[in-house]
Formats: C-alpha cells, sequence, structure tokens
C-alpha cells in the first residue's frame, strides 16, 4: 500500500478497490492454493521479474509439449 501512496497516481477510491481486490485474491490463495498456476509478488521488480520470466518459460514449456 505505501509503495501505491508514494507514486501518486491513484485516488483513494481506486487505492482502495486495488487494494480489496488483492485481498480478495490473497484470500482466495489461501482457500485455494491451486486456483493460480503462479503467484508473483512483486515485493522487490528484480525478484518480481525473475519469477515472471519463470513463469512464462514453464508455460511454454507446458504449451509446446500439449501439442506434442
Amino acid at each position: 500500500e505505501g509503495r501505491l501512496r508514494a507514486r501518486l497516481t491513484e485516488t483513494e477510491e481506486s487505492l482502495q478497490k486495488r487494494l480489496k481486490h488483492a485481498q480478495e485474491d490473497l484470500n482466495a490463495i489461501a482457500a485455494e492454493p491451486q486456483l493460480f498456476d503462479h503467484v508473483i509478488i512483486n515485493d522487490t521488480v528484480d525478484q518480481a521479474y525473475e519469477d515472471f520470466k519463470a513463469a512464462i518459460a514453464d508455460e511454454l514449456q507446458a504449451f509446446k509439449h500439449s501439442k506434442q
């Protein structure tokens, strides 16, 4: 939340909406861990980017295998 507020790009209403949706996603993951194929936590940009690349690579590999 602090990072979003510091950017000064959100109205209070849009910020609350984003936070509500984020909490809903976290609750959904807690209730059903297999709901998403990949979960990327954007705490640090570099780590989130590496996690994103790994997720894309996994999906591409699975797609290639499904076409064989």
